[in-house]
């Protein structure tokens, strides 16, 4: 009987042995599933290309018999080395499929890949009471996580990163691990040939520029900046930015700057704040002069105001350049009067 917990599964991923038979890897990151189930299979069979030693079943096919997977599993291979069965576990798997399997250890091994499961579910729960099975969650990755996975991907590469491109790397990535290793080795395939990866290779070939414009809006119109805020805003319209995500975008950080004034004013440290609210490093000086100078009554104006502005953008009479300006400008004018009478 084995359940690993998450922080566990990549040490054992990477040194499995042949304590287990059967393997579910499971989980709401289907790209770190897939990873995990690629390296499984690399440590368990000579050749996982082999179809000699490898089958794949699914059990979403149609016409899918989940015979099968017993037959499978209880025939001895060619050269009599034990064979690898991969199922990819859909959502029409049914645990009778899988009960006689877990009452004895068979010649082979199963390796299950499946979605996100919950602690009740009937195969998961089968195979962490088996003897020879083995339960390997697989949830998004962390923040704490990413700087150990650039290093790792960029190591089978020969490859080295600064410590600030590592930190802006990370504040670029997201949960997914496929996504995040598919941008990792882009960055990687870019800078082949450097010694050092630095932020200039990143702001190159990773750092989305339209995203770069849509904060720099942002910080324009809360740092009290109405020209350059109207500047940017024309700017990213000619790049065909939608209106209705400039002002989603805003509303959000207006509501994250509010919420992150009740927990200053609760006692937290803004270091604490910033690092739960995942604060690019890059924006973290601008971050902390708006959090000083706006007050919660002052950021639920904005966050009305900007409401009003959705609702202007719904109204096909006034043109979308007209609405988003209006607001925006509103907002920034406010916040440069409370940054004069700061000053």
């Amino acid at each position: 009987m084995a359940m690993l917990k998450s922080g566990d599964v990549d040490r054992f991923v990477n040194q499995p042995g042949d304590k287990y038979s059967i393997f579910l890897v499971y989980g709401p990151d289907a790209g770190l599933v897939s990873e995990r189930c690629h390296k499984l299979a690399r440590f368990l069979v000579k050749d996982a290309t082999d179809p000699f030693s490898v089958t794949r079943l699914d059990a979403d096919e149609a016409g899918f018999d989940a015979g099968r997977i017993a037959e499978e599993l209880n025939t001895i291979g060619l050269f009599g080395s034990a064979k690898l069965v991969r199922l990819r576990m859909g959502s029409k798997a049914q645990i009778a499929a899988f009960n006689g399997l877990l009452e004895r250890r068979a010649p082979n091994l199963l390796l299950i890949e499946a979605g996100d499961l919950s602690n009740k579910s009937a195969v998961r729960v089968a195979v962490e009471r088996a003897d020879f099975g083995v339960a390997l969650p697989c949830y998004g990755d962390e923040q704490r996580d990413l700087p150990a996975l650039i290093d790792g991907i960029l190591r089978e590469r020969g490859q080295k990163i600064s410590a600030d491109a590592k930190t802006e790397l990370t504040g670029l990535l997201g949960s997914d691990r496929l996504l995040t290793r598919q941008e990792i080795e882009k960055l990687s395939l870019y800078a082949a040939g450097k010694a050092q990866i630095e932020s200039s290779d990143i702001d190159a070939i990773i750092a989305d520029s339209s995203a770069l414009l849509v904060d720099q809006i942002i910080d324009h119109v809360f740092s009290g900046n109405p020209a350059e805020a109207d500047h940017a805003l024309e700017r990213a319209l000619q790049e065909n930015q939608a209106p209705d995500y400039l002002l989603s975008s805003a509303l959000r950080h207006a509501v994250l700057l509010r919420n992150a004034r009740f927990q200053q004013e609760a006692g937290r440290s803004v270091a604490d704040i910033e690092r739960d609210s995942r604060i690019f490093y890059k924006r973290q000086a601008v971050f902390r002069q708006q959090l000083a100078r706006w007050t919660i009554d002052a950021l639920e104006n904005a966050i009305g105001l900007l409401g009003d502005g959705q609702n202007l953008l719904r109204n096909s009479k006034i043109n979308n350049r007209t609405a988003l300006s209006r607001t925006f400008l509103t907002i920034a004018v406010a916040a440069r009067r409370t940054r004069d009478r700061q000053n």
